[in-house]
């Protein structure tokens, strides 16, 4: 995984300095590092930090609630947040309860706090850091926190 993570770091500091044209790239991202490093990145960092019932649905959050607020924010419906809110905090909590051994209200403490932080990634853009590897990171790193700091 490590040198999977190595590749994608070499081949994008070699797209951005020789400024390469690839198809699937956003104008936006031609002159920094693209979604797709900021993903690998994201996806390393949470399969080496988070247990499976972290890990799985936040991979799972980011693969199907990233592009669900997308499309609802282009049709400009109002509360699209909601939306992705709703299907995230659904995702963490079938997980949890599934996978971990962690008390019902514990479950459902965490999932509403993960789900919480992973719509605010989505919805709040950064322009030098990808929203994918915002939805990666911080709900990981927030409920490791709290699981280790607070459970």
């Amino acid at each position: 995984m490590l040198i999977f993570l190595i590749c994608v770091l070499e081949f994008e500091y070699i797209r951005v300095t020789k400024n390469w044209q690839i198809p699937g790239i956003r104008p936006y991202e031609k002159y920094r590092f693209s979604a797709v490093f900021w993903t690998a990145t994201g996806l390393f960092i949470c399969y080496i930090m988070c247990p499976e019932y972290i890990g799985i649905p936040t991979v799972l959050s980011l693969a199907w609630i990233d592009p669900l607020m997308g499309e609802l924010r282009n049709k400009r419906m109002n509360y699209f947040w909601l939306y992705g809110l709703c299907i995230s905090f659904s995702i963490f909590l079938c997980f949890m309860l599934w996978l971990s051994r962690m008390q019902i209200w514990q479950c459902i403490a965490l999932s509403l706090i993960a789900s919480i932080l992973c719509v605010l990634c989505e919805t709040k853009k950064n322009y030098y850091i990808d929203d994918n590897f915002l939805m990666l990171v911080v709900p990981s790193i927030a409920v490791m926190c709290i699981l280790t700091f607070v459970f």
